[in-house]
């Protein structure tokens, strides 16, 4: 059923919304809910590391946190693995490997997903400073030091869970917002308080017969 009006409003100490309704026909967008399907699930950590002993450890670390594990013994194992599936939540991988180190692998795997799309948690023994920042260089969202210490590599994973989290809200919360701006095609401005700064959306423009006006 089309609402006969549909105003919507936000505000706060910074800036305010307001949107100007007009009569069309309301349309319902389908929006990703990649978020919400994520918490009905136990998160997928990929673990990568050449020391069968390491894997088994986190294995059971994670296991019987509520995590699925997917274990791989190299960088190659793993960039493949990401590529394949579309479950993984994290990576927590170690840098010293062969075949293909974890730098290397991390690099490959950030052209397949971005930092909030995908957290890597980078393993190390080594006390080589240029080494761990060369993994930020490359993508890595942290770190944590071998031999590993649980409580702190559960933490670090929270963490990053937290902020892919709240990365997820909010492209979601963006998509909701450009599709139901589209599909009620209501006007929005939107005036800064802080900056001064005036947005008007095309639509808001052609209401009012601004298409081509500057504002000044």
């Amino acid at each position: 059923m089309t609402p006969d009006t549909n105003t919507n409003s936000e505000t706060s100490s910074d800036a305010f919304s307001v949107a100007i309704p007009a009569v069309l026909p309301l349309r319902t967008p389908s929006v990703s809910a990649a978020s919400s399907e994520t918490a009905k699930r136990n998160r997928v950590v990929l673990v990568v590391d050449d020391e069968q002993v390491t894997r088994l450890k986190l294995e059971h670390l994670l296991s019987g946190s509520g995590y699925t594990v997917m274990k791989v013994s190299n960088g190659l194992e793993a960039v493949n693995a990401v590529r394949s599936s579309t479950q993984i939540d994290l990576v927590l991988m170690d840098i010293n490997m062969p075949d293909m180190d974890g730098l290397r692998a991390l690099r490959f795997i950030r052209q397949l997903h971005p930092l909030t799309r995908l957290p890597v948690i980078m393993m190390t023994a080594s006390d080589d400073k240029s080494q761990i920042l060369e993994s930020f260089d490359y993508g890595a969202n942290d770190y944590v030091q071998k031999p590993l210490d649980n409580q702190v590599v559960l933490a670090r994973m929270r963490t990053q869970e937290m902020v892919a989290d709240a990365h997820h809200a909010l492209h979601e919360s963006e998509q909701r917002y450009a599709l139901a701006s589209l599909g009620t095609n209501d006007g929005i401005w939107d005036w800064n308080l802080k900056t001064g700064e005036l947005y008007l959306s095309p639509r808001w423009r052609a209401m009012v017969g601004m298409e081509d006006k500057p504002w000044n």
